[in-house]
């Protein structure tokens, strides 16, 4: 973070072949000036973290037939993501997260087929995710989370076949996990988290297995884990808590990379299984507030790399 303060200099407008633009976290209050439309040779443009005094996104923006990058994080601004953002095409990443824009996401934005990176989270947006999302098949990153978008995940977010990265939590989502998510063989991180989505884990979840991290708490899921798990070998946190999963818990070995396993506030009853402890690099285990009873599994103590267990408000017995 740099010191500077006052507004963005139009001098800089002078300079019409400047390619890149990077003044992130300056402090910097006031507007994009207009006179930046000259600049349209602007490949890289990294504005986020500044005060623009909740003033509009800028039409100009629209002429940069070359932008590659727009970086308009946390920078205070106000109203609706313009429908215009759809001729951008040459767009790879699109930052407007943490801000305080409203309305709903243009159809439009799935016309940016070479996007990478799309962060529209923290905003206030409001309606259905837009189905033409499953047209960017380049994305990799997709950020949505904590709007107030509502509805269903859309079917064709399945043909976002190189994505890592998905952020829908902290919104107003329901219905079911569409099958076709199940597609993106590739997923790394799943947020899902307070929503109100309901159903079970389909069986064609064992297609998720470079899952790293599964966030799927405070929703209304049902049904049992699938198997599967038992194969993804490079998961590291599992979080199914405040869910209506049960009655049966697991019969299938943990992944020995597991470190976070949290499924408090469920429904799953029966012993706590000794299947539990072939997660040797354990940190956190958590399942609290189910129906367990039973025995604590001595194997348990094998973990030594546990630092947090919490099995209270079960029907356990034992030592």
């Amino acid at each position: 973070m740099n010191l500077f303060n006052g507004s963005i200099p139009s001098l800089l407008s002078v300079l019409p072949r400047l390619a890149t633009l990077d003044l992130s976290f300056c402090r910097l209050t006031g507007s994009i000036p207009l006179t930046f439309e000259i600049l349209t040779n602007l490949a890289d443009l990294e504005l986020s973290r500044n005060n623009f005094n909740y003033s509009e996104i800028p039409t100009m923006l629209m002429n940069f037939s070359t932008l590659t990058r727009l970086g308009l994080f946390g920078s205070s601004l106000y109203g609706t993501i313009p429908t215009w953002f759809g001729q951008m095409t040459t767009l790879q990443m699109l930052n407007i997260g943490l801000n305080c824009l409203n309305g709903t996401i243009p159809t439009s934005i799935g016309n940016l087929t070479n996007l990478l990176v799309l962060d529209l989270s923290f905003n206030g947006l409001t309606g259905s995710m837009p189905s033409t999302i499953g047209l960017l098949s380049k994305l990799s990153i997709l950020y949505l989370r904590q709007n107030s978008l509502t509805n269903s995940i859309p079917s064709a977010f399945g043909e976002l076949k190189n994505l890592l990265d998905f952020h829908i939590e902290l919104n107003m989502l329901n219905g079911t996990i569409p099958i076709e998510l199940y597609q993106i063989r590739g997923l790394s991180v799943f947020f899902l988290f307070s929503n109100s989505i309901s159903g079970s884990i389909a069986n064609d979840f064992g297609n998720w297995r470079n899952l790293r991290s599964l966030y799927i708490n405070n929703n209304m899921i049902t049904g049992t884990l699938p198997s599967s798990i038992a194969y993804f070998a490079n998961l590291v946190s599992l979080q199914i808590q405040n869910n209506l999963l049960g009655p049966s818990f697991v019969e299938f070995l943990f992944p020995s990379s597991l470190q976070y396993f949290v499924s408090s506030f469920n429904s799953f009853s029966g012993s706590i299984p000794s299947q539990l402890c072939s997660a040797v690099g354990l940190l956190q285990l958590a399942s609290d507030s189910n129906e367990f009873y039973g025995e604590i599994p001595a194997c348990l103590g094998s973990l030594v790399k546990l630092l947090v267990i919490n099995l209270s408000d079960n029907r356990r017995s034992g030592q």
